[in-house]
């Protein structure tokens, strides 16, 4: 015990706090709510492009938050296929990103966070 806290509760702390301020970054959050929101009225995940246009972000921006998130463990991916991919006629292999359940509770959180009035 260090100060009444063990050295595992304050380690665990710490990846919290990491993971708080990976996705309290303003186009991570609005990645992950754009997946959020697209799951929530079409029932299913994001490829990068996507998210980028929605987003109006370059999709190689979108696909760096990606992977910081992905590696914090927030998202997940997973190969498919989809049809009109850069005009393409053809269906085309693209990773689809969704939120893990600790990615969207951490969203949710600050999210409800951000509009308390902290004054």
């Amino acid at each position: 015990m260090l100060n009444g806290v063990s050295i595992l509760k304050r380690v665990s702390i710490l990846e919290q706090l990491d993971e708080i301020h990976l996705l309290s970054h303003h186009t991570r959050m609005r990645i992950i709510g754009v997946i959020l929101n697209k799951l929530s009225t079409e029932s299913r995940a994001m490829y990068c492009a996507e998210i980028g246009y929605e987003l109006d972000i370059p999709p190689t921006h979108v696909r760096s938050a990606l992977r910081v998130l992905e590696k914090a463990g927030l998202v997940t991916a997973q190969w498919g296929m989809a049809e009109h991919v850069r005009n393409s006629k053809r269906p085309t292999a693209v990773q689809y990103f969704k939120p893990t359940q600790k990615g969207t509770m951490l969203y949710r959180k600050i999210q409800e966070l951000s509009r308390m009035n902290l004054t």
